[in-house]
C-alpha cells in the first residue's frame, strides 16, 4: 500500500479555488450543431486561453462563467440543454485574440469584467511521472465538474497523463 498524493480537503480546496477561473465555452458549428468546451481566465481583463480546435470556425461563440448558484442537470432532468436553456442570459459574447496552430492553442477575451477572478498561478516546474492531476472542464456535459488522472510520461514538454479528456473538458486547465 502506498500513501494517498493528496488528501480529500487539498483537492477540495484546489477545485475551489480554480473554478472561478473556469469558462464554459458554447459554439454553433457551420452545420447548426452545438460545440462545447471549456477555458481557463488567464487575466483580470478577460483573456482566455482555451484549444483552437474549439473555437476555429464557431460563430456566434460565447462563454458562461462559474457560478455557484446556477444549478446544473442530469440528462434525466434535461441535462446540458435545460441549463443553457435557463441561463441563456448568462452566456457572454466573446472574440478571438490570437492563435497558436502548432500548438493548437487560442487566446480569446471575454466581453465582461474579470477583474474579480485571480488567476490560477502557474506551476514552477513540469510534474512528474506518478504525480496526481485533475482536468477541469465539462465532460460529457456535466458542467463544472473534472475527471482525475496520474502523469504517465512527459515529451518535449507535453504532459501524457490518465484524467479522461472527454467531449466538453477540452481546453480546460490541467492542475496538480
Amino acid at each position: 500500500a502506498h500513501a494517498p498524493v493528496s488528501s480529500r480537503a487539498d483537492t477540495g480546496r484546489l477545485i475551489g479555488a480554480a473554478l472561478p477561473s473556469l469558462v464554459l465555452l458554447v459554439g454553433e458549428q457551420a452545420d447548426g450543431k452545438r460545440s462545447l468546451g471549456s477555458g481557463v481566465i488567464v487575466s483580470r481583463d478577460g483573456r482566455v486561453l482555451t484549444c483552437l480546435h474549439l473555437v476555429r470556425g464557431m460563430h456566434p461563440l460565447r462563454a458562461m462563467r462559474y457560478s455557484p448558484a446556477l444549478v446544473s442537470y442530469t440528462p434525466m432532468d434535461g441535462g446540458l440543454d435545460r441549463f443553457l436553456f435557463e441561463n441563456r442570459d448568462k452566456l457572454i459574447d466573446v472574440r478571438l485574440e490570437r492563435i497558436d496552430e502548432a500548438n493548437d492553442l487560442a487566446l480569446i477575451r471575454l466581453e465582461a469584467d474579470t477583474s474579480d477572478v485571480a488567476p490560477l498561478p502557474l506551476a514552477d516546474e513540469l510534474p512528474q511521472r506518478g504525480d496526481a492531476v485533475l482536468a477541469m472542464g465539462h465532460p460529457r456535459e456535466t458542467v463544472w465538474s473534472f475527471t482525475s488522472g496520474v502523469v504517465s510520461a512527459l515529451h518535449h514538454g507535453a504532459i501524457q497523463h490518465d484524467a479522461a479528456i472527454n467531449p466538453g473538458n477540452s481546453g480546460g486547465p490541467l492542475l496538480n
